[in-house]
């Protein structure tokens, strides 16, 4: 059997406030959506037996009608070449209050309507389930409260004489980035939970990079980026063949994420400080790109001298341009709060994207509040 691994889609995400101006959508939720468009025309070209999405198909618990739209499309595109979908509920998508409802509901709702229930296999209700297709079985633990899921994980066992996949979405504590991690709504997966019980393939998601873990345990990625922290990183999926044990990744092109050099900035002056962000600029395509800069040992009355209309022209080409300072301190040395504040429209979208909205309706609300902090602005 040849499986594909993905995860961590997060349909419906959007942020900064640039609009596409041929569809009137967020740039980046368009992204979004031709990165996983890109991967299901990839996917189904490949043809694997089952495709495996290893949590968080939606970015929120309240995805748009437009990203239900996509993800529960994509899923069915996939149903509809004849092959076989595995997806669980993932952090993002799963409601801490039942009354919220889940969006794995109506895509259940839409897989049994359009005929494709025997091929599409939706986990989501808090609890390990056991898909069987052909001789593989597919062991799906969605995310669920932390003591349910310690409890399910420790209890994961493959069925002897049969092939087996273990799907969940958590944090592996092994890595770096969960030993120390407080991510909201997060759980994390205890390496003694899974390795050397004899599964033949574990995939997870949760962690953006695609990362192989243990010999036959994989983090496939997210099939775009969405934090500098991932800056550089490859985005994709994984195909893997069960016979061979032949694991494969797919790179998905994406929007250019990069830092520029730093400047050190101890010793310059406003005008001179604008000169330098210029050079660097120069020194690299920026063109619809999203950019950060870091500059150390800023004065305050250079950063409040700074002409921000100078800065215009040499940072409108970027999709999104992040100028972070660190300042001097009253004694002479670097402070180590550094500012992030980019104006208060754009620095309430980069809060906004990363917050779960639950039981309000997403997008009225964002227009309230920048509403709000225009009339205060004006």
């Amino acid at each position: 059997m040849k499986i594909v691994h993905m995860a961590d889609t997060h349909i419906g995400h959007s942020r900064y406030n640039r609009i596409d101006p041929e569809t009137g959508l967020n740039v980046r939720e368009k992204d979004v959506y031709d990165s996983f468009n890109r991967a299901i025309d990839m996917i189904i070209g490949i043809s694997p037996d089952v495709v495996v999405h290893a949590g968080d198909l939606f970015d929120s618990v309240r995805p748009t009608n437009r990203a239900l739209s996509v993800g529960i499309g994509g899923i069915l595109r996939l149903a509809d070449a004849g092959i076989e979908v595995v997806v669980i509920s993932g952090n993002h998508s799963t409601p801490r209050m039942r009354e919220t409802g889940s969006p794995f509901k109506l895509l259940e709702k839409e897989v049994i309507r359009s005929g494709a229930a025997d091929r599409v296999h939706p986990v989501f209700r808090g609890a390990y389930k056991k898909v069987e297709i052909e001789d593989v079985i597919f062991h799906a633990i969605p995310h669920m409260d932390p003591s349910p899921f310690s409890d399910a994980a420790k209890n994961l066992r493959p069925l002897r004489g049969r092939r087996n996949v273990a799907v969940l979405h958590a944090g592996y504590m092994g890595l770096l980035p969960f030993r120390n991690s407080d991510e909201n709504n997060e759980i994390l997966l205890q390496s003694s939970d899974v390795v050397g019980k004899g599964f033949d393939y574990i995939a997870l998601g949760h962690f953006h990079d695609f990362t192989k873990v243990e010999e036959n345990i994989y983090y496939s990625g997210s099939t775009e980026r969405f934090s500098f922290s991932e800056k550089g990183r490859k985005k994709g999926f994984l195909e893997v063949d069960l016979d061979s044990m032949d694991v494969v990744f797919h790179e998905l092109p994406t929007r250019p994420m990069f830092e520029l050099p730093p400047i050190d900035a101890k010793d310059l002056g406003a005008s001179e400080l604008i000169s330098e962000i210029r050079k660097v600029v120069e020194g690299r395509d920026i063109e619809g790109a999203i950019v950060r800069l870091r500059m150390s040992g800023v004065g305050r009355e250079v950063w409040s001298a700074l002409d921000r209309r100078a800065l215009g022209p040499i940072t409108s080409p970027a999709l999104h341009f992040s100028l972070e300072p660190s300042f001097l301190d009253s004694a002479g040395g670097t402070s180590s709060q550094t500012s992030h504040f980019r104006g208060f429209i754009q620095e309430f979208e980069e809060f906004y994207g990363g917050v779960a909205i639950e039981r309000l309706d997403r997008e009225r609300l964002r227009g309230l509040a920048e509403r709000y902090l225009r009339e205060v602005l004006e």
